[in-house]
Order: structure tokens, then C-alpha cells, then sequence
């Protein structure tokens, strides 16, 4: 019996990134929940744990080198190696004219969105490299969004940081090829999370909701389906992918 494959989620205190640490642990993966809320990263590797799941719940700001570094080490101590790194963890600003925007808008969506993944690759990728040594699978999804693909107004700086890591998943794909660590971003459209209310701006949910022609927001499910999907073996010839997880929304 081998043992089980080990995944780490960013930000699954909450939203997508629970439902993502949710799902891998129904498939038999363990869980590290990463994230700077303790009381919901807990929460979710409590109630994977009860349900007989495996996880454990690490702090991280995903903007510091160290705290990417003592995650790698928590995993590492608590399930001997990791598998899959899920940088989930996001932010962006409430919707205005790109005149409003301020360098701390600017910063903060370039820090969690952009910044992280550096911090990510650099601590990460060694040790996926020590997997793939070993003969396990080793694979990243970079969430990034509809809005990293398409002109969004009111979120300019935060979709240039989507775009930016739609651009590094493909980068780095080419370059791990070769090691086989395959590197895949996921699309989603307006979600049914804690910060679709940023999102808004101007413009109502319902008319939001009305350029998505399944007629609906995404919800957490969606995004962990597709995101286990891409760290699945059925995968195993998939990298360099942005799969837009949207509802039809780019068709």
C-alpha cells in the first residue's frame, strides 16, 4: 500500500480553496490547509479529519518567503513529502475607475496573487522535484481568473495579476516539462465566495450573472472539481492549460 498522495491548498480557510481541500480529501489525499484565518483553516481540516479524511491546518501569508518554508516544513513533518500545490490563495480590491486605484490596491493584488507564486515556486518546486525523484506524481494549479483572459473594467491592476499568472503557469510548464511537474491555471468566473461583493462595482450580480450563458455564478464545487482533476493521473498529458471554469462565459 503506498502511501497517500499529499496535497497543499492556499487560502482553503474559505471559498474555493475549501471546496478544492474538501474534494482532494474525498479522493483519499491528504490535506494541508494553508491560510492566514486560523479559526476557518481549522475549521476545514477539522471537518475533513472528522469525516476520517486526513489534514492539518498550517498559518500562512502566502506573501512571506518564511511562512512557504515552514508550510513545506509542517507537510513534510506531518506526511513525509507533498504532491500537489494548490496556490489558491487570492485578493483584489473593490471595483473602481482605474484613476481611483492606489499603490496599495496595486500591491496588495500583486503580493497575493503574483508574489505568492514566486514565493511558491521557489520553496515548492525543490521538493516536488525530491517527488518526481521518488516516482510520484507532482503537480501545481495556479487559480487565476476569467478576468486574467478578458478586459475586465473597474479591476485593472487585479486582472493584470491574473494575467500575470496565467503567463507564469505556462512559463513554468515549459520549463518543468522535462521533470515531469506539470503546472495548470484555473479560470473561474464570478464566484459565490466571501468576495464577490468586490467584484460588483457598478454593475448588479444579476447582470453579472446574465453574461454567463449556464445562467449561474461558479461555486466552490465547480473550481475543486477541475482543479483535482488537473493534479488527477486521467491529467497526466495536460500542463500549460488556463482552463476557463466559467460557465461558458469566454465562449
Amino acid at each position: 500500500m503506498s502511501s497517500p498522495r499529499v496535497a497543499i491548498v492556499t487560502g482553503a480557510g474559505s471559498g474555493f480553496g475549501a471546496g478544492i481541500a474538501q474534494r482532494f480529501a474525498k479522493d483519499g489525499v491528504a490535506v494541508v490547509v494553508a491560510d492566514v484565518a486560523e479559526e476557518g483553516g481549522n475549521k476545514v481540516a477539522q471537518d475533513i479529519v472528522a469525516k476520517g479524511g486526513k489534514a492539518i491546518f498550517v498559518k500562512c501569508d502566502v506573501t512571506k518567503r518564511e511562512a512557504w518554508e515552514n508550510v513545506l516544513a509542517e507537510t513534510t513533518a506531518a506526511f513525509g513529502g507533498v504532491n500537489f500545490v494548490i496556490n489558491n490563495a487570492g485578493a483584489t480590491y473593490a471595483s473602481k475607475p482605474v484613476l481611483e486605484t492606489t499603490e496599495a490596491d496595486f500591491d496588495k493584488v500583486n503580493d497575493v496573487n503574483l508574489k505568492s507564486i514566486f514565493y511558491s515556486v521557489h520553496v515548492m518546486v525543490p521538493a516536488l522535484l525530491e517527488t518526481r525523484k521518488k516516482g510520484g506524481p507532482a503537480a501545481v494549479v495556479n487559480v487565476a481568473s476569467t478576468a486574467g483572459i478578458m478586459g475586465r473594467p473597474g479591476l485593472t491592476w487585479y486582472c493584470a495579476s491574473k494575467a500575470a499568472a496565467i503567463s507564469v503557469t505556462k512559463n513554468l510548464a515549459i520549463e518543468f516539462g522535462p521533470d515531469q511537474i506539470r503546472f495548470n491555471a484555473i479560470c473561474p468566473v464570478f464566484g459565490n465566495t466571501g468576495l464577490k461583493h468586490m467584484f460588483v462595482g457598478q454593475a448588479s450580480e444579476e447582470q453579472i450573472i446574465k453574461t454567463i450563458p449556464l445562467g449561474r455564478a461558479s461555486e466552490p464545487e465547480d473550481i475543486a472539481n477541475s482543479t483535482v482533476f488537473l493534479c488527477s493521473d486521467e491529467a497526466s498529458f495536460l500542463t500549460g492549460v488556463a482552463l476557463p471554469v466559467d460557465g461558458g462565459r469566454l465562449a
